[in-house]
C-alpha cells in the first residue's frame, strides 16, 4: 500500500515562467492506448497515416472519428444496484442517447464521468450527498455505463452536457472527471447564466482539448502532420469550435467558486495542465494528491469534495495535510 500527502491551499494568483512540456515515454504510449482504444485501434495507425498522402481530408476525418470510439467497461454488480435505485430519464441529442439517475432531494447537484467510465463511478459520493441534503444527477454519456451507442467525442459529450444542464434552472454544484471537467465548461460558457452553478469541481482535467487530441492521437502512432490537419478542421466547428473548449476562457463567465484536483502520479492528464489552470485561474481552490493516479479513488478525496460543497468558503487556517492511500 503506498502513502502519499494531500495539501491544499486557496490560489489567488500563481506564476510559472513557462508552460511545462511532458513527453509520453513509448510504455506508457502503449499502456494509454491499451487502457482507453479497442485493440485494432494500435494497428489503423498504418491507414491513417498512409491516407494523408492520397486524399489528406479523409485522414483527418479518419483519426477524428477513431478518437471518439468509447470502450464500455463491464458494469459491476454494485454498479447496476446503483443505477437501478435512481430515477431515469434519457436525452437524445443528435441521435445519440444521455442516460441521467436521480438521487434524493434538495439542492441541484450534476455530475460527469470522464472516458471510458460511467456515472456509477459517484455511487460513494452520491451516498453522502443525499444523506447532506441534496439532489444529485448522474450522467452515462453514449457509449458509457448504461447508455446505449460505439462513439462519444468531446464536442458531443460538450452539447449533451449543454442540453442536460439546460434542463435545469438552477444548479448548485458541478462536479467532473477528467475530459468532463473541459466540456462542461465549454457546455456553460454556451449557456445562459440561469443555468450556471455557484460551485464547480474538477478532477484530473485536460485544460483544453488539443491537448487530448494530441495525447491520444501520439498513443496511436499518428503522424504529427495528420494531427495538424486535424485539429485545423476542427477549429472550423461552427457550435464548438477547438478554441471554444478551453476552461481558462470559460472560467470567468461562470463566475462559480472552483476547486482543483489532481494527482502528481497521474499517468494521463500531464502534470502541466494542472500547472497551466493555477496559473490562469483566479482564487482557485486546489487540492494535490500524491500515489492516487488518475482515477483519484480514495475517501478523504470524497470527503474534501463533500466540504467543498458543503461550505462557502474554506478556512484556510484549519487545513492540515493528510494521508492518502492508493
Amino acid at each position: 500500500m503506498r502513502l502519499g500527502k494531500l495539501s491544499m491551499n486557496l490560489i489567488e494568483r500563481s506564476f510559472y515562467k513557462q508552460r511545462d512540456i511532458t513527453f509520453y515515454s513509448k510504455c506508457q504510449q502503449q499502456v494509454l492506448a491499451k487502457r482507453f482504444f479497442p485493440s485494432y485501434m494500435t494497428k489503423i495507425k498504418y491507414v491513417v497515416n498512409a491516407l494523408y498522402d492520397i486524399h489528406p481530408r479523409l485522414s483527418f476525418l479518419l483519426i477524428i472519428k477513431l478518437l471518439s470510439v468509447a470502450i464500455r467497461g463491464k458494469l459491476s454488480r454494485n454498479a447496476k444496484v446503483f443505477y437501478k435505485s435512481g430515477l431515469k430519464k434519457q436525452f437524445i441529442v443528435e441521435g445519440s442517447t444521455f442516460f441521467t439517475y436521480t438521487y434524493g432531494n434538495g439542492p441541484l447537484i450534476l455530475m460527469l464521468h470522464g472516458w471510458c467510465s460511467n456515472g456509477a463511478r459517484w455511487r460513494v459520493y452520491v451516498k453522502d450527498l443525499v444523506n447532506s441534503g441534496y439532489r444529485v444527477v448522474v450522467v452515462d454519456a453514449p457509449g458509457h455505463g448504461a447508455a446505449p451507442g460505439r462513439f462519444l467525442s468531446v464536442f458531443h459529450y460538450t452539447k449533451g452536457i449543454k442540453v442536460i444542464l439546460e434542463s435545469e434552472t438552477k444548479w448548485h454544484t458541478i462536479i467532473t472527471h477528467s475530459i468532463a471537467g473541459l466540456c462542461a465548461m465549454a457546455a456553460l460558457g454556451k449557456s445562459d447564466k440561469k443555468h450556471h452553478p455557484s460551485k464547480f469541481i474538477m478532477m484530473n482535467t485536460f485544460a483544453n482539448v488539443t491537448r487530448i487530441f494530441e495525447t491520444f492521437s501520439c498513443c496511436l502512432g499518428i503522424s504529427r502532420k495528420v494531427v495538424e490537419g486535424a485539429i485545423d478542421m476542427m477549429s472550423k466547428s461552427l457550435e464548438f469550435p477547438i478554441h471554444e473548449l478551453n476552461i481558462a476562457k470559460h472560467y470567468q463567465k461562470i463566475n462559480a467558486k472552483c476547486l482543483l484536483i489532481y494527482d502528481t502520479d497521474d499517468k494521463v492528464v500531464p502534470r502541466c495542465e494542472a500547472d497551466y489552470l493555477i496559473n490562469e485561474m483566479k482564487s482557485l481552490t486546489v487540492v494535490k494528491t500524491e500515489g492516487l493516479g488518475h482515477n483519484l479513488k480514495s475517501h478523504d478525496v470524497v470527503k474534501q469534495v463533500l466540504t467543498f460543497v458543503n461550505r462557502k468558503m474554506y478556512d484556510t487556517l484549519s487545513l492540515e495535510k493528510i494521508a492518502l492511500c492508493k
